[in-house]
């Protein structure tokens, strides 16, 4: 019977008066599929004209009647029995969690404190707060085993992790070949600096003041290196006192990647702060290969001449912005890349930089603004008078336009030497996540072991959000997450039942639950009152 009031609807038939004029006919009609299998309507009950004043009392008799019949409340009795209890945001746990279970870190993280990692860094991926704040956040996500989770338990989660580092970080980089279909013979690495505000006096070894990547002189800071695989994943991280510089923190990077992971074949990327000639030596010692960035300014005059006054014809195209050419000196193999559009635009640059320098010249007779900026080298002085610009020095500068040049041991063609170093920009992008929308910064602990922690949790999320960027492919991650923040679970009251129920998927939302290969979610919960 319920279904056969399900079939029914309001169906409207316009008659065209003699005036010219239309009148609106209501009819109650039955959907049925006759024996051809063509749908049919059936009329049921004749409504009325469409403007009869007494058309809606009509409709609230025939909804008493039909709710009679088939046992179903009125209206009026439904704005007293139907209730919405709350509604919670549902749409980034879903799909975090799966990658999250697919990473396997339900298992590595097993354990007392799995849950209350996972919120720590689900806050950390849509809404960065402090550990205080992330207790209150915790409340609008609908998670019921987050519900007794409490504040000093966060704490204790953040020194479980850096009891367990090593061992989560080597099953970490056992498990991302496999849920990413990668190898792990390429390997990125790179470090930042993360200012620290405060007076840093509970860990004054490990935050101190150092060249600082955030033109934050004046606060101390700590550094954060990360290992990340060739497709820009990270694998493993760590943290240094802020006075270390690069060419001593790669050392023990490269020591923990021979000892700890135990890869038969490693090539290197780096930038070109991170390398000094005792460690090229020490990577060619440890049978470690290495595509590595020359810093062309620390070149000799006979190097420049060689490396970078090559003629254009010299160069191979790889695409239209990528030229490169291959030298050999002292059986060291250098690679020079040369960008177009690149040297066009450093053209443009030395120019306005070259006015700036003549107005100064002109103007200033302080000459502070020459050490300050670094103008000096094209300043012409005569016992600390100013004599003019060095325009010889200046056009000069032209031989380093749209190049860089790289040293390696591999045997792989320049081709893709170019574009594993040009891969670097993923490991950048990833710094600039881990110090933005993951807000590493600032960090509201004191002690070494909680800040230590607070990275971890950082490194953890950014595993996620780099992973599930790269699920998506094109498409935009900041798109798909305001469209997976508008997935809500709400839990509706009907007399003695509640219901949870998630809201319509909008926008990208199918296609993020595609990616990660998990299923939109529908009624979550069913729930007799007496049973609560």
């Amino acid at each position: 019977m319920i279904k056969a009031y399900l079939l029914m609807h309001i169906k409207t038939k316009k008659r065209i008066n003699k005036d010219g004029s239309a009148t609106e006919y209501l009819h109650l009609v039955e959907s049925y599929t006759s024996k051809y299998g063509k749908k049919k309507h059936k009329t049921i009950a004749y409504l009325g004209k469409k403007e009869d004043p007494k058309f809606q009392q009509k409709m609230e008799k025939l909804a008493l009647k039909l709710a009679s019949l088939t046992g179903l409340c009125s209206l009026e009795d439904l704005n007293d029995e139907l209730s919405c209890v709350w509604s919670k945001n549902i749409g980034p746990k879903l799909v975090f969690r799966k990658l999250w279970n697919d990473l396997k870190f339900d298992l590595i993280l097993d354990g007392k404190f799995h849950e209350h990692i996972f919120m720590m860094v689900l806050n950390r991926l849509c809404d960065p707060q402090s550990k205080l704040s992330c207790i209150k956040w915790k409340e609008g996500i609908y998670e019921p085993l987050w519900n007794n989770l409490k504040l000093h338990e966060l704490y204790r989660a953040l020194d479980w992790l850096m009891i367990n580092k090593e061992k989560v970080e080597l099953d970490i980089f056992n498990n991302v070949r496999d849920v990413f279909n990668q190898g792990l013979d390429l390997m990125l690495f790179d470090t930042t600096s993360v200012s620290y505000w405060g007076e840093a006096e509970e860990c004054p070894e490990l935050l101190r003041f150092g060249f600082s990547k955030d033109n934050r002189d004046d606060l101390k800071q700590l550094i954060v290196g990360l290992l990340m695989t060739g497709k820009g994943i990270p694998v493993a991280h760590e943290v240094y006192p802020g006075n270390q510089v690069d060419v001593k923190t790669f050392p023990q990077i490269i020591s923990k990647v021979k000892d700890k992971f135990n890869l038969e074949r490693v090539i290197w990327v780096c930038d070109r702060g991170m390398i000094s000639e005792n460690n090229i030596k020490l990577l060619e010692e440890i049978k470690h290969e290495y595509i590595i960035g020359v810093k062309m300014r620390m070149l000799n005059s006979a190097q420049k001449e060689v490396l970078l006054n090559r003629p254009f014809k010299e160069f191979k195209k790889i695409h239209n912005n990528l030229y490169v050419c291959e030298i050999t000196i002292n059986d060291k193999r250098y690679i020079v890349c040369y960008n177009p559009e690149q040297a066009e635009q450093d053209a443009i640059n030395r120019a306005h930089f070259k006015r700036i320098v003549q107005d100064k010249v002109v103007h200033l007779t302080d000459k502070s603004w020459i050490m300050k900026n670094g103008y000096k080298k094209y300043i012409k002085l005569k016992e600390d008078i100013i004599e003019g610009v060095d325009y010889e020095k200046l056009e000069k500068e032209k031989i380093y336009d749209g190049k860089w040049v790289l040293v390696t041991n591999t045997k792989l063609k320049y081709p893709e030497i170019a574009k594993y170093y040009k891969s670097l920009w993923q490991i950048e992008r990833a710094f600039r996540e881990l110090k933005s929308s993951l807000d590493v910064k600032p960090m509201y602990h004191w002690t070494e072991r909680r800040i230590r922690g607070h990275i971890f949790i950082c490194f953890l999320a950014l595993v996620l959000e780099l992973g599930f960027r790269n699920k998506l492919g094109k498409a935009s991650y900041s798109s798909v997450m305001k469209d997976l923040d508008r997935l809500q679970a709400v839990l509706t009251k009907i007399k003695d039942v509640e219901i949870i129920k998630t809201t319509k998927p909008v926008g990208t939302t199918e296609y993020a639950f595609e990616s990660v290969q998990l299923q939109l979610p529908g009624i979550t919960g069913y729930r007799p009152q007496s049973s609560l």
